[in-house]
């Protein structure tokens, strides 16, 4: 199967993310977008007409609200659904469902960790994000995702609770050094670069066929494409 992430900026590209989208549905089985507001699944509607769309929502404060949003094409089974941080701030959102596709099953979850504090230093509520997803999974049995915008740096602290839970860090591991583009850079350039932002991590059954990062100009983020079996 293969997953597609991105956070897609709610849109604000719309014509280079329909058509990146519309390249990708031929051999895409599950798109995980985050900040998916309202213009995001209206270009979706079209183009992913022949996928199930689970949709999840949550305010933060004032200046965030996670819109998140699972497409999966109608011949996988979607078993059961989940919605993760629901009105506790500071922390983000995870939107979670099992699949089954023949014997294939699996357990993913799109994640959007919180943007505050900008400097994505480690705080409690990353802390209770990040370990709540690896809890939240801990007891279901087959194969595990989590993939997503964590908003935070592969230094962090908070991300060690996956590596020490027996999941692989895909962005470490294949040697990526950016998530992110000129976009973001260009919106606050009195800040320091940041690279990082977007990772994925496949427990030890998941069998990674390829993983790719592709520095293409549809949000200001980068696309996360994971080929996967197991």
């Amino acid at each position: 199967m293969k997953i597609l992430f991105l956070n897609t900026w709610h849109g604000t590209l719309r014509d280079a993310l329909l058509e990146f989208i519309k390249a990708h549905v031929a051999d895409t089985d599950i798109f995980c977008f985050q900040e998916a507001s309202e213009p995001v699944q209206n270009l979706c509607a079209d183009v992913l007409k022949g996928f199930h769309v689970l949709l999840a929502n949550s305010y933060e404060h004032e200046h965030g609200r996670y819109n998140q949003a699972i497409y999966v094409r109608k011949d996988i089974d979607i078993v059961a659904s989940d919605v993760l941080f629901v009105g506790e701030p500071n922390t983000g959102l995870a939107a979670y469902v099992q699949l089954q596709r023949g014997l294939e099953q699996v357990h993913l979850c799109n994640v959007h960790g919180t943007s505050r504090p900008i400097d994505k230093r480690d705080t409690p509520g990353r802390y209770r994000f990040t370990r709540g997803v690896v809890e939240y999974l801990q007891d279901k049995k087959g194969a595990k995702i989590i993939g997503g915008d964590i908003n935070v740096f592969p230094e962090n602290k908070c991300l060690q609770v996956f590596e020490t839970n027996g999941y692989r860090d895909l962005i470490r591991g294949y040697g990526v050094t950016n998530t992110r583009n000129h976009y973001v850079w260009d919106r606050y350039p009195q800040n320091p670069r940041q690279y990082y932002s977007d990772y994925a991590f496949v427990s030890s059954d998941v069998r990674v066929n390829s993983f790719t990062v592709p520095d293409v100009e549809v949000s200001d983020h980068l696309p996360l494409l994971l080929d996967f079996s197991v």
